[in-house]
């Protein structure tokens, strides 16, 4: 036996398809930089460039005041995210590393990450994003296809970076 819907189930399931249609449009329309013209200016081709310089893996070391000696990976991905592996040799030769993740982007001259979770191995510890101490905002200083230099805002720090090998892993430390 076949039924027909009456005509107000079938119009308010048209209606009902057609929102979810036009709203999936939107939604997938913001994700893109021409979300919101009005409010904010697309990014000039300059701004493309330096994002897609900036993709890879970079490697800096520093000395420690302690004595000691700072290696880090920092691997940044297309998506926004990165993971930054340190590796901290102590003055009795003991080796510390440690792994963040998170995102990373640039908004002219300023470099940013927001760190959102440390890694233990296989375990991952969110970090509590409403502490400030996990948003941190540089100044590029250099940038070009071998060399990443950044000052931080506060407290003030250098940091240069080489760019290495995209299959250079935290094991090549």
């Amino acid at each position: 036996m076949i039924s027909h819907a009456h005509p107000i189930v079938s119009a308010s399931l048209v209606v009902f398809a057609c929102t979810v249609l036009i709203s999936n449009a939107i939604l997938e329309n913001r994700t893109s930089a021409d979300a919101f013209p009005d409010f904010k200016p697309r990014p000039t081709p300059e701004e493309h460039r330096r994002h897609a310089q900036l993709i890879g893996n970079w490697v800096g070391e520093a000395h420690l005041e302690t004595g000691g000696l700072r290696r880090v990976l920092l691997q940044q991905f297309a998506d926004g995210t990165f993971r930054m592996t340190f590796e901290t040799r102590q003055q009795d030769d003991r080796i510390v590393r440690r792994q963040q993740v998170g995102q990373w982007g640039i908004s002219g001259p300023v470099y940013f990450t927001i760190t959102t979770a440390w890694l233990d191995g296989e375990r991952r510890e969110p970090t509590d994003l409403g502490q400030p101490y996990f948003y941190d905002a540089y100044r590029i200083v250099t940038l070009d296809g071998g060399a990443f230099e950044y000052v931080s805002f506060s407290p003030e720090r250098r940091y240069r970076l080489q760019r290495v090998a995209d299959d250079f892993t935290e094991s090549d430390l």
